[in-house]
C-alpha cells in the first residue's frame, strides 16, 4: 500500500507531504539565507582556481575522513555514522520524491533489494556507533569533547531514524506474509517477532513508521542549520574552497592587500584586533562574524585561514572575553566580607 495514498486528518496523504516539505524547506532556505549573508560581509577571494586539486582535496577529505582516524576510539564510529548519514540523505530524497509525484512509475527504495540492503545494515551499524559514541560520552568523555544537549539531541534524532526503518521493514514484511529474504536481513529478524499480529494492524504500523521516518527527517532538516551539526552542511565547501590547496599551510598573507591591526579598548584593556570583518576572506569572516554563526570546523581549511593564536585574537576582537579581577581587588572583597 502506498503510504500517502491515506487520509491524515481528514487531508488527503500527499497534499499533508506537500504541505511539510514546502514548510521544512521555506524554514531552511531563510535561515541558509541569513547565512550567507553573513558570510559576504567578507572579503572577496578567488578560491575557484585549480578546479582539478579543490575537486580532489574535497573528495578525499569528505568522502574519506582521514582525520577522523586520528581518534582511534571514535574514528570508525564517527566514519560510520557520516556514511550511514549519505545512504539516508540518498533513499529519503528517493522516496520524498516518490510520494510528492506518486504518478511517476518508480518505486520506493524499501521496494528495491539493494537499497533495502544497504538500508538495513547501515542502520545496524549506525546504532552500534551511536551506541559506542554514547558509551564514549558518559564513561570515557576527552577533556575537549562539549557535551550538550544540542549534541544528544542529535544523536537521539539518528538512533530513532534508524529504529523507524528497521521496525517500518518488519512491520511491512508482517503485513505481506512474508519471513524475510535475503535483502532483508535485520527486518527478518523483527519480522519473526511481531508474526502474530494481524495483517491489517501490521501494514499500519508500517505506514505510521513511514510517516514518523519521513516527519523526522524534515524536523532534523529544519533543525540542522540551527544546531552545531552545521558542519554537516558547511564542511564539503569549506574544504573545497580551502586555502591550504593553493597556500602553504597557516600563510596568513593576503593577496594583493597589506593586513592592518590596531589596538582596541575593551573592558579597559587593549587587545589586536581588525579593523572589521572584510578584511579576512569569506571562509575567516565566519569565524570573525560572532555567536551569530557557529564557529567554523576544525578541518584543514579553517586551520589554513588562521593559526590558533590568530583565530583566538580575531574572535576576542569581535566578542571579548570579560577580564580577570586583579587579585588586589579580590583581597579587598574577601577582607570587607569578613
Amino acid at each position: 500500500m502506498d503510504p500517502v495514498r491515506i487520509s491524515v486528518l481528514g487531508l488527503p496523504g500527499v497534499g499533508v507531504l506537500w504541505l511539510l516539505t514546502l514548510v521544512a524547506y521555506a524554514v531552511f532556505g531563510w535561515r541558509a539565507w541569513q547565512l550567507v549573508g553573513l558570510l559576504r560581509r567578507g572579503r572577496f577571494e578567488n578560491r575557484f582556481d585549480q578546479l582539478g586539486r579543490r575537486a580532489w582535496h574535497a573528495a578525499k577529505n569528505v568522502l574519506l575522513q582521514p582525520r577522523i582516524f586520528n581518534e582511534r576510539s571514535i574514528g570508525w564510529p564517527h566514519f560510520l555514522i557520516f556514511w550511514g548519514f549519505m545512504v539516508y540523505a540518498t533513499c529519503f530524497n528517493w522516496a520524498l520524491v516518490r510520494g510528492l509525484f506518486p504518478m511517476l512509475p518508480i518505486p520506493y527504495p524499501d521496494e528495491v533489494g539493494g537499497a533495502m540492503l544497504c538500508l538495513e545494515v547501515f542502520s545496524v551499524l549506525v546504532l552500534v556507533s551511536l551506541a559506542i559514541a554514547l558509551a564514549r560520552r558518559l564513561f570515557s568523555a576527552p577533556p575537549h569533547l562539549h557535551l550538550s544537549f544540542d549534541a544528544n539531541f542529535i544523536l537521539a534524532l539518528i538512533g530513532l531514524l534508524m529504529l523507524t526503518m528497521l521496525f517500518g521493514s518488519a512491520f511491512r514484511l508482517v503485513a505481506e506474509g512474508s519471513h524475510g529474504t535475503v535483502w532483508t536481513p535485520f527486518g527478518g529478524l523483527l519480522a519473526a517477532a511481531f508474526a502474530s499480529i494481524p495483517r491489517g494492524t501490521a501494514q499500519s504500523l508500517s505506514t505510521a513508521m513511514w510517516w514518523l521516518h519521513m516527519i523526522i527527517v524534515l524536523g532534523f532538516f529544519v533543525y540542522l542549520p540551527y544546531s552545531k551539526h552545521l558542519h554537516l552542511l558547511a564542511s564539503p565547501f569549506n574544504v573545497f574552497f580551502s586555502n591550504s590547496v593553493s597556500h602553504p599551510l597557516g600563510d596568513l598573507a593576503i593577496p594583493g592587500r597589506r593586513t592592518t591591526w590596531r589596538p582596541v579598548r575593551r573592558n579597559g584593556r587593549s587587545s589586536l584586533g581588525s579593523n572589521s570583518s572584510a578584511d579576512f576572506p569569506v571562509p575567516s569572516a565566519v569565524a570573525a562574524t560572532g555567536p551569530a554563526l557557529p564557529p567554523l570546523p576544525a578541518t584543514s581549511s579553517s586551520r589554513s585561514n588562521f593559526s590558533k593564536s590568530s583565530s583566538a585574537t580575531c574572535w576576542n576582537r569581535v566578542w571579548p572575553r570579560p577580564s580577570p579581577r586583579p587579585p588586589a581587588a579580590t583581597a579587598r572583597q574577601s577582607s570587607s566580607v569578613t
